[in-house]
């Protein structure tokens, strides 16, 4: 999977974030799996976190895409490895960037 295509899958399932009636853990679950999957092709953490960030910007800016900015932060923490659960680091080693 290229970047691109990362960038299009995360951002596909926030927009299935709406509401209180989403699964957060489900969505958690599938935007990790994505991105497990990305490094298991060769995709590299840098990039992982270059494909997120931009969607925490976009996210940030409005009031009502509090929830997807707040699926966009987890996932960010699983790349970045600043995750306190131990099971949704993807990469061994924390990003410094």
């Amino acid at each position: 999977m290229d970047k691109y295509l990362l960038y299009k899958e995360i951002e596909s399932l926030c927009e299935e974030v709406t509401g209180i009636d989403y699964n957060y853990s489900l969505q958690l679950d599938k935007g990790f799996e994505l991105i497990f999957n990305y490094k298991k092709e060769g995709g590299c953490q840098v990039d992982a976190y270059d494909v997120l960030y931009p969607l925490h910007l976009i996210y940030m800016v409005h009031e009502e895409d509090e929830q997807k900015m707040n699926l966009i932060d987890d996932l960010l923490d699983c790349v970045c490895g600043y995750i306190g659960n131990v099971k949704y680091r993807i990469w061994e080693e924390p990003l410094n960037k």
